[in-house]
C-alpha cells in the first residue's frame, strides 16, 4: 500500500474518506474489527488502519463494499471524486479513475505513448516558452499527428467489435449508437424496415390535426 505524501492531491480526500469511515463506524455502533469480518477479507488490517486515520485512500472497488456494509454511500463518493483525474494530454483532457498507489497523468497507455512518441509535452513547454509561431506550428503539427495515429486506432476497435457483432459482414441493428461509424452495410431488410418505420412517422405527423384546430 502507498503511503500519501503531503503534496498529493489524493492526501485531502484520503483525510474525508477516514474522518466519515469513523462517522460511519460510531453511527452503526461498530468496531473496526467488526467491519473487516463483514467485510470477508480483501484488505488487511494495516490497510484498514491507515484509511482510518486518513493515511491512505482504497481502490474504489473496497470502498463500495465498505459503503454498502455501513450503508453510508459518502464513502464510496468521496473515493470515486479522489480517484478521478484528467488526462495531461494536450487534446484529450478525458477523466477517468486510477486505481494505483499514486495519480496518474494519462488517462491511458495510448495517451502516455502519443505523448511521448511525438513530443506533445515538449512541444506545448516550447510554446509557452517562446510564445513563437514556430512552437505553436510544431506544437499544432505534433497533436495532428498524435490524432491521426488515435482516429486510426478507433476505427480498428470499431470493426473490431462491429465483426464481433456481426460476423456474416452485414449490421442488423438500425438503432446501433455506432452504426454512423460502422464499415459494415446495412442490410437489406432493416434498410426497408426503417424505411417503414420513417414513412408511418411522417404519415402520424401529416395526420395529426393542428392545435386549436375543428
Amino acid at each position: 500500500m502507498t503511503f500519501l505524501s503531503n503534496d498529493t492531491r489524493r492526501l485531502e480526500y484520503a483525510k474525508r474518506f477516514g474522518a466519515q469511515l469513523q462517522r460511519a463506524l460510531t453511527a452503526r455502533k461498530m468496531r473496526p474489527f467488526h467491519l473487516f469480518k463483514k467485510a470477508g477479507g480483501g484488505f488487511s488490517h494495516y490497510s484498514l488502519e491507515a484509511w482510518l486515520h486518513g493515511r491512505a485512500l482504497p481502490r474504489l472497488d473496497r470502498a463500495i463494499k465498505l459503503a454498502e456494509i455501513l450503508d453510508w454511500p459518502l464513502l464510496a463518493s468521496i473515493t470515486r471524486d479522489g480517484r478521478t483525474g484528467a488526462c495531461q494530454r494536450p487534446g484529450c483532457n478525458r477523466t477517468f479513475i486510477s486505481e494505483t498507489g499514486k495519480s496518474r497523468m494519462y488517462c491511458s497507455p495510448r495517451c502516455y505513448k502519443l505523448v511521448h512518441e511525438y513530443e506533445l509535452g515538449f512541444a506545448h513547454a516550447q510554446r509557452k516558452k517562446l510564445g513563437g509561431e514556430e512552437a505553436v506550428q510544431h506544437a499544432q503539427a505534433a497533436e495532428g499527428r498524435a490524432a491521426i495515429q488515435e482516429l486510426g486506432e478507433l476505427r480498428r476497435s470499431v470493426a473490431s467489435m462491429c465483426d464481433e457483432c456481426e460476423p456474416e459482414g452485414y449490421c442488423r441493428t438500425p438503432d446501433c449508437p455506432l452504426r454512423v461509424v460502422s464499415p459494415l452495410p446495412l442490410a437489406r431488410a432493416e434498410i426497408k424496415s426503417c424505411e417503414r418505420r420513417v414513412h408511418t412517422t411522417k404519415y402520424e405527423w401529416q395526420s395529426k390535426p393542428a392545435e386549436g384546430g375543428v
